[in-house]
């Protein structure tokens, strides 16, 4: 067939009500139903709940004087007060920074200096990072606490907030965009496919648009009982998806604060969640979990993050009996999901890994060649160009990144290999090679490489992915030391310490650190 560039059928409608909006008419319309469940503590908040707490608290944030264009960050695990705070500071025109409970304190000094954050939210049990933040960042107006049970008076708390409430937010006082589709929602943390990690930003229509556009999901809200899995940090995409689309479509989520494989499985069993989105790592623990496990009430999945090997589908397919599971292809730059499969368990899965499915709706895909530009056919092996209308808007502060990752014509080169069939479906065939994918993450070697050349003792340094098994690596760091510690001074021991205890356990230096005479130049 002649080279193409594949188009999807379905056409999408720009959201004309910016994202804050969408969310309180959705809060509204589903009312007194469950929203969200904790698992850790069993405590269940309605759709009006929410909606009543994030008008009062907005207009107190506002009083506190929270301005449109305000960057806000939100620190800590997924929980109520967590989505509480980042849409009441989102209504009122704040733009708003998500950061993982596990990020480290060196990471959110970092992008709060990075991103110019005003106002900093926190979990009682990152109080320490709180007081750091207060200690040395000045343009920080106000550092507010989520948890009920703190008697601090040099630190504001939500509930007091909510307390002192006297009214809810003015209709007047919601923030309006105007129509203005430039206008920034949220910036979420992406490793892009080179260089350290890049703020994403996300329009405040555009993400509208997403969680409208995408009718797959959006079917779901016809099944009754849905109830989603909340594990994924709202700060990551998925996270982001996950409760975004539960407001949309009135489904309950279980929020879970961490999610290791134990956690994950109790919660499946104990409150019958129906939906989730995993990475292949999560399956492959599923596959190979020892202890009692029942998955039974799990009725749809859509598996994220990487490519996943035919091996571990074939295995999860015949060990749980879910009745569809999709694989999905997206990057946090396309703000939604960008290409989602047919049911896996009702294809033939041919060669080592899934498709990861057609184009989704107001997309479009070429396949171009790396060594000439030209564009590709059917089975022909190229680079992943994207184009459509919820791509992000660029990486804050950095121009130059952005038009090296969108072309003048507005199609984002992905930097992944892949191909599409006769049948327009379309396969990864090769990752991005300065992606490190690790415990089913992705980020950049540069956010380690920075570390490391902060110590004193470091001249140069490089970090790589070495391959552990068909779906994820294992970072390694090859060093050189400057001359006056080659004959001693620092260990690898040390080293790696020093790096760990900067960084999120997510991307910690997993292998090894190797000295080097000198790193190789091509």
């Amino acid at each position: 067939m002649a080279p193409r560039i594949i188009v999807s059928k379905e056409v999408v409608q720009n959201s004309t009500i910016p994202i804050h909006r969408l969310i309180l008419e959705c809060l509204q319309q589903h009312g007194e139903k469950t929203f969200m469940i904790e698992y850790e503590n069993g405590k269940r908040f309605s759709f009006k709940q929410l909606l009543n707490d994030c008008l009062k608290l907005a207009a107190e944030l506002k009083t506190l004087g929270l301005q449109p264009g305000d960057a806000y960050m939100v620190y800590g695990f997924n929980c109520y007060e967590f989505l509480l705070v980042f849409f009441a500071a989102l209504i009122i025109g704040g733009t708003g920074i998500p950061m993982r409970g596990v990020d480290s304190e060196f990471e959110v000094l970092r992008e709060i200096k990075q991103r110019e954050v005003k106002f900093f939210f926190a979990a009682q049990e990152l109080k320490k990072v709180a007081n750091s933040v207060r200690n040395e960042l000045k343009q920080v107006k106000e550092i507010i606490l989520f948890d009920t049970f703190v008697n601090d008076e040099e630190i504001i708390n939500i509930q007091s907030l909510l307390k002192s409430a006297k009214e809810p937010l003015n209709e007047n006082d919601i923030f309006d965009p105007k129509n203005d589709q430039d206008t920034i929602a949220v910036i979420l943390e992406s490793s892009g496919t080179t260089g350290a990690a890049k703020g994403c930003m996300m329009g405040h229509y555009d993400l509208a648009t997403a969680i409208q556009s995408r009718s797959l999901y959006n079917e779901r809200a016809l099944v009754e009982d849905v109830i989603r899995s909340g594990h994924s940090p709202f700060a990551h995409l998925s996270g982001t998806i996950t409760y975004l689309f539960s407001i949309y479509n009135g489904m309950k989520v279980v929020a879970l604060r961490k999610a290791p494989i134990e956690k994950l499985v109790d919660a499946i069993d104990r409150f019958k969640i129906t939906d989730a989105i995993f990475t292949p790592s999560t399956l492959n623990l599923f596959n190979k979990f020892e202890g009692k496990i029942d998955l039974s009430s799990l009725k749809f999945i859509v598996v994220g993050g990487s490519r996943v090997s035919n091996k571990i589908l074939k295995t999860f397919v015949e060990k749980f009996r879910v009745e569809d599971i999709r694989n999905g292809y997206t990057m946090t730059e396309i703000t939604c999901v960008g290409l989602i499969s047919q049911n896996l368990r009702e294809t033939e899965l041919k060669g080592d890994f899934a498709p990861i499915g057609k184009v989704g709706a107001g997309m479009q895909i070429k396949v171009i060649d790396v060594n000439n530009g030209r564009l590709l056919g059917e089975n022909e092996q190229g680079e992943l160009y994207i184009k459509g209308p919820i791509i992000f808007k660029g990486y804050h502060k950095n121009e130059k990144a952005t038009k090296e990752f969108v072309d003048d014509e507005g199609w984002m080169h992905t930097g992944d290999m892949g191909f599409f069939d006769e049948h327009e479906e379309f396969f990864i065939v090769e990752r991005t090679k300065d992606i490190i994918k690790q415990s089913g993450y992705s980020y950049s070697p540069a956010d380690l490489e920075d570390i490391l050349l902060e110590h004193e003792a470091v001249e140069e340094a490089a970090v790589v992915g070495i391959p552990l098994d068909v779906e994820s690596e294992i970072s390694h760091a090859f060093v050189v030391l400057k001359n006056k510690y080659r004959s001693g001074g620092i260990t690898k021991k040390e080293l790696k310490e020093f790096l760990n205890e900067r960084i999120t356990p997510i991307k910690a230096l997993k292998g090894d650190i190797h000295f080097l005479n000198e790193l190789p130049k091509t």
